[in-house]
């Protein structure tokens, strides 16, 4: 058995598990990102241990998670701060790499600008100019 065999089989099976016990839960959560989730948590264990020896398909299954948390985070956010969207995204990035690498003081640095630049332009939303800008960040991904 592979290990992209064993990550799939895991996946169904928590996934079916998670459906069916969810009524019987008093917690909201979404199976399917749970299923990914416990397997590379799973993985990343045995990985550490020295068991397990796939990165990429670890990336692959956390780079799932990192989509999930951030289609959570667009769902409950307030609209206004949509404009975090990229910095969000970035954060996540840089402390799912950091679990396989150290991260670069450069790297840091980078995250940090990025985020006072979208401050700033958050700031600056009630000006005529500054909502113009806000709306195009905020609705990146309409025409």
């Amino acid at each position: 058995m592979t290990g992209l065999f064993f990550a799939l089989i895991s996946i169904a099976l928590l996934f079916s598990l998670l459906v069916l016990i969810k009524d019987k839960i008093s917690r909201s959560y979404c199976a399917i990102c749970l299923a990914v989730s416990l397997t590379w948590i799973g993985l990343f264990v045995l990985y550490l241990g020295g068991i397990f020896k796939d990165r990429t398909l670890l990336a692959l299954l956390m780079g799932e998670s990192i989509t999930g948390i951030y289609y959570l985070f667009e769902k409950r956010s307030k609209k206004e701060f949509l404009i975090f969207r990229l910095p969000f995204l970035l954060t996540l990035t840089l402390l799912f790499y950091a679990l396989f690498q150290p991260v670069s003081f450069w790297a840091i640095l980078l995250l940090a600008i990025v985020w006072l630049v979208f401050i700033v332009i958050f700031k600056l939303k009630n000006t005529s100019k500054g909502r113009k800008i806000v709306y195009k960040f905020t609705n990146c991904c309409d025409r």
